[in-house]
């Protein structure tokens, strides 16, 4: 559940006050299942990164302790990015924080995990994963969430929390559901 760390709405543009067609108004709210997972879509936690904090200094560089509190076999992300990056770029991370005090980094990268939400279908030798798209009106962009997975390697340790965290490049990353798989 991401309800005590999103910052945005779906409805809104949450990134551009000139340019009311950047929302994800059109994405499904609630239990929902794309690419095979199922999703609890109700917000986005966007961090910052090195340009929207010019424009959006409100946005925070990291979300910590977004509760978990269970042993899982994977993680599936439902996210993207805000603005481009060079591709193979580390922009974020997920952080694992077990319930024996060990954790593990998720580091997300520009073109494998995701790219910025507003750009064509990803042009790469491996990728992003396309989970949705969508758009508000016919005329005006389509808008994209990526999907990605990762195999937990101590799935009989409980995860406790895990932290979101930017790298501050260009490319601010967001996420708009988690999903633990037991």
């Amino acid at each position: 559940d991401l309800w005590s760390v999103y910052n945005a709405g779906l409805g809104q543009s949450w990134v551009a006050i000139s340019v009311n067609w950047k929302t994800l108004s059109a994405l499904p709210r609630g239990r929902q299942n794309l690419a095979g997972v199922e999703f609890d879509i109700r917000g986005i936690v966007q961090l910052s990164g090195s340009d929207l904090k010019v424009s959006w200094p409100e946005y925070p560089d990291k979300a910590e302790g977004i509760p978990v509190g269970q042993r899982c076999r994977k993680l599936h992300f439902l996210h993207a990015a805000e603005g481009e990056e060079s591709y193979d770029t580390s922009i974020g991370a997920y952080v694992v924080r077990y319930a024996d005090g060990q954790q593990q980094e998720i580091p997300i990268v520009y073109g494998k995990d995701l790219i910025a939400c507003d750009l064509g279908p990803p042009q790469h030798r491996n990728p992003p994963i396309v989970a949705w798209e969508g758009q508000q009106a016919p005329t005006l962009p389509i808008l994209r969430l990526f999907i990605s997975t990762w195999d937990n390697p101590r799935p009989d340790i409980q995860i406790e929390s895990i932290d979101f965290v930017s790298r501050m490049t260009r490319a601010a990353p967001f996420l708009v559901a988690l999903t633990a798989e037991p």
